[in-house]
């Protein structure tokens, strides 16, 4: 019986080194949790490297374009007017505030926008016995706008008044 009882013991121990055998106690290995789909996680992966350099480029272009502000300049005649040039990829945005004097008459800035080829177009805000901000701007062509002429012109009369010349670096 101890020949039999050995012979048993040995056939135990072959068994637990089988693959088969040890296919029924993988229960007891931890289990994990569902697994996403293969295209699930590749999209995911895309769409956080997709995210990450949208914020990456779109902080850096921002501080790449400069502003450019002037002091108040007034006429004498008719108002007042001051601003910043925002200058971007191809255009000019003049944020402006503009002040008319109760007078006859109104006040209007012009932005003069200019190319390296010269003078392209203009944009004018008028007030009319008030304080007006304003926004004009100029998309320029393939190149763009580098160079702005701002002028204030005393609408009761039709004189312009030299502001300020404006460049981007």
């Amino acid at each position: 019986m101890a020949k039999n009882l050995t012979r048993r013991v040995a056939n135990q121990s072959l068994q637990l080194a089988t693959p088969s055998a040890n296919a029924a106690n993988r229960s007891t290995k931890p289990e994990k949790g569902p697994r996403m789909p293969v295209l699930t996680r590749l999209g995911s992966a895309l769409a956080m490297t997709a995210a990450l350099a949208t914020t990456t480029i779109g902080t850096a272009g921002a501080a790449d374009y400069p502003s450019d502000p002037f002091p108040e300049e007034c006429n004498n005649k008719s108002g007042c007017v001051s601003g910043v040039a925002h200058w971007s990829n191809r255009s000019v945005t003049v944020d402006v505030s503009l002040f008319d004097d109760r007078n006859a008459g109104s006040t209007t800035v012009v932005v003069d926008c200019h190319t390296a080829n010269g003078y392209y177009k203009n944009d004018t805000r008028t007030a009319d016995n008030e304080r007006i901000t304003g926004h004009p701007s100029c998309q320029g062509p393939v190149g763009g706008i580098n160079k702005v002429v701002i002028w204030l012109v005393a609408n009761v009369d039709g004189s312009y008044y030299y502001v300020d010349t404006l460049y981007r670096d």
